[in-house]
């Protein structure tokens, strides 16, 4: 083989990049302040919490979010999803894949 030829099988072979974005806003019907993810991980909402959200992502990036209040969930999503007025919200566990999303640190 060719290294041009083994370089396109191997992008070929490589992982889609995840593209999501989670946004939560600190007062219902997507209102006031508000701040948005597009990268796995934990995220404590400072401010009073969230009191409405927006998850944006595509099926084949099999990501998924995590609600938490108090250190319990509250919510999951691994498809698009709003909620206009949503029980508060402290804490947003963001991944894809087979990672474990927990609202327990």
């Amino acid at each position: 083989m060719h290294l041009p030829t083994l370089l396109t099988a191997a992008l070929a072979a490589a992982p889609l990049a995840s593209a999501f974005k989670f946004t939560i806003y600190h007062q219902i019907h997507f209102t006031g302040g508000s701040r948005s993810w597009t990268s796995p991980g934990t995220y404590t909402i400072g401010s009073g919490g969230g009191k409405s959200w927006k998850f944006e992502t595509l099926p084949r990036d099999r990501c998924c979010v995590r609600l938490c209040y108090q250190g319990r969930e509250v919510g999951y999503r691994c498809q698009p999803d709003s909620n206009p007025n949503s029980s508060p919200i402290d804490k947003v566990v963001l991944g894809c894949g087979n990672i474990v999303l927990r609202c327990q640190a």
